[in-house]
C-alpha cells in the first residue's frame, strides 16, 4: 500500500510541475526578449541546498565564475538557492544570493529570470535523476525557459547513468527543440542518445577541467612539504576514501582496520612511498575528513610518519593546487580525479557509480587497471594491495597518455561555455 500511495505522490508532483513550466512558457511567450542586466549574471546549481558543501560542485562553480570574470571583470554572479542559510558563506566567495529556488517549483516567480545577460546551469551528476528526478526536471525546465526567454543560458554537460529516472523520458520531450544536451563523457554521450530522441546531443568534458588552481599561505607549507620529499626520490601518492563507497561497510570499525592494514603492509613493503590522506568533502558527520582520521588513527605509529593527514577540507581550487605537487593518487571522489588528471597526474580511481569509465575513457586509460572497486580492501585486500603496487610501478606510462590527451579534454571542456542553441 505504501509503494502504491508513493507512486502516487510521484506522479501527482511530475503533473503539478508540467502545469508549472506550462506557466512559466506562457510568460516567456508574453514576455518575449526584453532588457536583461547588464553584468549579471545567475549561476543555477545541482544542490540549491548546500550549493557549495561539495567540493566537485564548488570546483564547476569557481571554474564558470573564473570564465564569467575573464569575459567581464565588472559581472555580478547571483547563485540561486533555496534558503538564506548559505548567504554568508557565498558572499565569501563573491557571490550574491537568490533565494528563489523552490523544492516543488509551484511558488516560483519567473519573471526574475528576465533580469540576467545569462544564465549557467550545473546539470553534474543528477541530471540523470539518479539522486531525484524533480531536482533534474526543475534545472531542464530552468534551462528551457531562459531560452524561451531569448536570454543566452548555457547547461553545464553532465554525466548520464544507466540508472536513469524513466520520468525523465517525458520530460527531455517537452524541451524546446534546438537545446543542446552536452555530456561530458564519451560514456554518457551513447547513453543519453539512446534515453531520448531529443536532439541535438554534444559531447564535452567536465567544465572543472577548466579551473585554474590557486596557491594560498594555508597550501603553501604542505606543498614545500611535498616538493621536499619527491626531491628526495620519495614516491607521493595522495590518498582518498569516503563513505559512499558501501554505507554500511565503511561505518564499520572494520572496515577502517582493513584499510589501515593495507595501508600499513604498502609503507612498509615500500620505504620510499609517501601518504597525503586528502580529504575533498565535509558536509556530514561522516565525511571524508572524519573517515580519513578513523583510518589514520589505526595506523601503526611508525608506518604514520610517512603520513601527511591534513586538517581540513580545503576549497576546490586549493585542492587543485596541492594536487599537482603529488606523484599519483588514489581516490573515490570523480572531482577530485578531475583535479589531478587536469594537472597530469595519474589516478586509481575507486570506484562506486557507473560515471568514472567515461572520465577514463576520455583519456582512453586501461580500466581493469587505473579502476579499482572499494570493497576489495575487505574482500581481497591481496588482490587491491597488487593492483595498487603495479599502478605506482607503471604511472609514469599512465602519465604520459594524460598529458598527451588533456589539450583536446581542455578543448572539450571549453565547449560548455558555447552558445546554448545551434542556429
Amino acid at each position: 500500500m505504501k509503494k502504491i500511495l508513493s507512486v502516487l505522490s510521484q506522479i501527482k508532483l511530475y503533473f503539478r510541475l508540467r502545469a508549472s513550466w506550462r506557466k512559466a512558457r506562457y510568460f516567456a511567450k508574453d514576455r518575449g526578449i526584453g532588457k536583461s542586466a547588464f553584468h549579471k549574471v545567475l549561476i543555477i546549481p545541482c544542490d540549491p541546498w548546500s550549493v557549495i558543501g561539495s567540493r566537485g560542485d564548488q570546483a564547476m562553480i569557481m571554474a564558470i565564475q573564473q570564465r564569467i570574470a575573464k569575459d567581464d571583470p565588472r559581472a555580478i554572479i547571483d547563485i540561486l538557492c533555496e534558503n538564506e542559510t548559505i548567504t554568508n558563506k557565498l558572499a565569501k566567495y563573491g557571490f550574491h544570493s537568490i533565494c528563489k529556488w523552490n523544492s516543488t517549483w509551484l511558488k516560483n516567480d519567473f519573471q526574475y529570470l528576465a533580469n540576467y545577460s545569462a544564465i549557467y546551469i550545473l546539470g553534474a551528476d543528477v541530471t540523470d535523476g539518479v539522486y531525484g528526478w524533480s531536482t533534474s526536471m526543475m534545472l531542464l525546465m530552468y534551462y528551457d525557459i531562459a531560452s524561451r526567454l531569448g536570454i543566452p543560458v548555457y547547461y553545464m554537460g553532465f554525466s548520464f547513468s544507466t540508472r536513469a529516472s524513466r520520468i525523465l523520458k517525458f520530460v527531455f520531450s517537452k524541451l524546446q527543440k534546438g537545446l543542446l544536451l552536452s555530456a561530458r563523457d564519451p560514456i554518457s554521450l551513447e547513453r543519453l542518445k539512446k534515453f531520448t530522441s531529443h536532439r541535438p546531443i554534444r559531447l564535452v568534458a567536465d567544465v572543472a577541467f577548466c579551473l585554474a588552481p590557486r596557491q594560498t599561505s594555508r597550501t603553501i607549507s604542505i606543498t614545500n612539504f611535498c616538493d621536499t620529499i619527491r626531491k628526495e626520490g620519495k614516491f607521493l601518492l595522495g590518498i582518498n576514501l569516503h563513505s559512499m563507497f558501501n554505507s554500511a561497510e565503511t561505518h564499520s570499525n572494520s572496515w577502517y582496520s582493513n584499510v589501515a592494514s593495507l595501508l600499513t603492509e604498502l609503507l612498509s613493503q615500500n620505504t620510499s612511498l609517501y601518504l597525503l590522506f586528502l580529504p575533498h568533502d565535509d558536509r556530514n558527520s561522516n565525511s571524508d575528513l572524519s573517515l580519513l582520521n578513523k583510518i589514520y588513527n589505526q595506523i601503526n605509529p611508525e608506518a604514520k610518519s610517512r603520513i601527511l593527514m591534513l586538517d581540513k577540507v580545503f576549497d576546490a581550487d586549493e585542492i587543485k593546487e596541492l594536487t599537482r605537487h603529488l606523484d599519483a593518487l588514489l581516490a573515490g571522489r570523480m572531482h577530485l580525479c578531475i583535479a589531478a588528471i587536469s594537472s597530469g597526474v595519474p589516478v586509481l580511481g575507486l570506484v562506486y557509480q557507473d560515471k568514472f569509465e567515461g572520465l577514463w575513457q576520455h583519456f582512453n586509460l586501461p580500466l581493469k587497471k587505473t579502476l579499482a572497486r572499494p570493497e576489495l580492501f575487505s574482500q581481497n585486500p591481496i588482490a587491491l594491495k597488487k593492483q595498487i603496487n603495479d599502478f605506482i610501478n607503471d604511472q609514469q606510462f599512465y602519465k604520459s597518455e594524460i598529458i598527451k590527451r588533456l589539450p583536446a579534454i581542455q578543448t572539450l571542456a571549453v565547449k560548455n561555455f558555447e552558445r546554448d542553441k545551434i542556429v
